[in-house]
């Protein structure tokens, strides 16, 4: 990514930096950068092959001016993946979890359950400890970790503490990382989804009465794949005795809300699950 003499930003790929950087601030690349120099370099990103770095190129191509800048400043307010979580080296919820139980220098692990414990293109759990939990599902995690949680946890702190919960634990219906819906793979990496479901059942086998808040509103009508997750989750669900809840009434289209804007005091609500799925179905 370049940084041009008018503050635009070009983005290309190549199997040469430093050369094409080169040809680029003498004048000699593209179009583009030989009638906006100087350029200068702000930041790049290795593949493993020439298709790989021409999907991504074309994926922050689509960014805003701003978010391409705060890719480059390396803002962990957006997580654009780098690829299909299949092209990742998926380490398996058990012993992601034995890892997250382990001390760390990173965050209190009294307070903290976070699974990986380490930042990375997928996410299995993010919450707190205590003696009553809820379990929040969203749709798929951003860029929250340990003490610095994204504005969507926030709310969902809030709105837990203000249902009488002592602490939340936030599962999502996929577990790969990406800040704008847009950017989640097409398809289901049935491996990731599958150590996905064995966290759930972990949250779920922390209480004797499950509590499982559903918030992942609209969002959940971007990918066809994610309602198929949703009703395995539900079946792990119903198998540990599960209640079901959404904060306040759902959505005019039937989802539950996302918890993003809603109110502190939004109260969490009963919520029949089993004939949502059987409505969307029949959609």
């Amino acid at each position: 990514m370049l940084r041009c003499g008018d503050g635009s930003i070009y983005t290309g790929w190549t199997n040469d930096l430093e050369k094409r950087v080169r040809t680029h601030q003498a004048g000699k690349g593209g179009k583009y950068t030989r009638s906006h120099l100087p350029v200068a370099l702000v930041w790049y990103e290795e593949h493993d092959d020439p298709r790989a770095a021409m999907r991504r190129e074309w994926q922050i191509k689509r960014l805003t001016r701003a978010e391409k800048l705060a890719l480059a400043e390396g803002d962990r307010e957006m997580h654009i993946p780098r690829g299909s979580t299949g092209e990742v080296e998926l380490t398996p919820f058990d012993a992601a979890l034995a890892a997250a139980l382990e001390p760390s220098p990173e965050y209190d692990v009294a307070r903290w359950l976070y699974i990986p414990n380490a930042y990375s293109e997928y996410r299995y759990v993010l919450g707190t400890r205590g003696e009553k939990p809820l379990i929040c599902i969203g749709v798929n995690p951003s860029t929250a970790a340990p003490d610095a949680l994204d504005p969507t946890l926030q709310s969902v702190e809030r709105i837990a503490r203000s249902n009488g919960y002592d602490s939340f634990l936030m599962l999502n219906v996929y577990a790969q990382r990406a800040t704008r819906p847009d950017d989640m793979e097409r398809e289901c990496n049935c491996v990731l989804h599958a150590e996905n479901r064995r966290a759930f059942r972990y949250l779920l086998s922390l209480s004797a009465a499950p509590a499982v808040w559903c918030a992942w509103g609209n969002i959940i009508d971007r990918r066809g794949y994610l309602m198929d997750c949703v009703r395995d989750l539900f079946d792990d669900g119903t198998a540990a005795g599960a209640r079901w809840y959404s904060a306040g009434p759902p959505l005019k289209s039937g989802h539950p809300h996302h918890p993003l804007y809603l109110r502190r005091d939004t109260a969490l609500l009963d919520f029949d699950l089993a004939s949502y799925l059987n409505q969307r179905r029949s959609i």
